[in-house]
């Protein structure tokens, strides 16, 4: 009986994100009623809330789930390889988010959810200056210096990898992350005889 329940639960719950999901491809957040919900989901209302609260709460939770998801890569991985790599960066995200490929292409192509991109962004910073100190130390480059540079890096690959992604990946996941490699290690400078001369 309990497993009924259980499979009975899950599956109301799946079916409230997914509907929450749905929405956002058409609605900004602000404007997704707990009704909008419900109807997409065809559950009552009442159903609703006997598993969230609001629909704050629906985004909320799954927004955690994905940057848990993502912290523990960081933690498990030397982040240094994704900016050494962009490609495997991208193609860590896309693994790392398929369970969550619905709120993902929702929330990542809709301007007003930015929280999520930011906090993504936040935890590979993080992880990628703590790293980068000891090394910034032995240069004899200020910590203020290397908390631009890292953060004009991943906010950089960061937002790249956003427009890619709204874009509908038409371009070449390779010849995406050729050029962010090209400008993360040559610069400007390296990069001036093809584009500036």
């Amino acid at each position: 009986m309990d497993e009924k329940i259980d499979r009975r639960v899950i599956k109301t719950r799946k079916a409230i994100r997914k509907a929450f999901a749905d929405m956002l491809r058409v609605k900004s957040f602000d404007c997704i009623t707990v009704k909008d919900i419900s109807d997409a989901a065809d559950i009552s209302r009442k159903t609703f809330y006997t598993y969230y609260h609001g629909v704050w709460e629906i985004k909320n939770e799954i927004e955690k789930e994905i940057i848990n998801l993502l912290a523990q890569d960081v933690q498990n991985n030397d982040p240094i390889n994704y900016i050494k790599s962009p490609q495997t960066f991208f193609i860590k995200l896309n693994y790392l988010f398929g369970d969550y490929s619905d709120f993902f292409d929702a929330m990542i192509t809709n301007s007003d959810n930015m929280y999520l991109i930011r906090e993504m962004a936040k935890i590979v910073g993080e992880s990628i200056k703590k790293l980068l100190k000891e090394k910034a130390e032995q240069l004899k480059v200020e910590e203020k210096k290397l908390n631009i540079i890292v953060q004009f890096i991943i906010t950089g690959v960061f937002f790249v990898y956003q427009d890619w992604y709204e874009s509908g990946r038409v371009e070449p996941i390779e010849n995406v992350c050729e050029a962010l490699g090209e400008i993360i290690f040559k610069g400007l400078n390296g990069l001036k005889e093809e584009f500036f001369i």
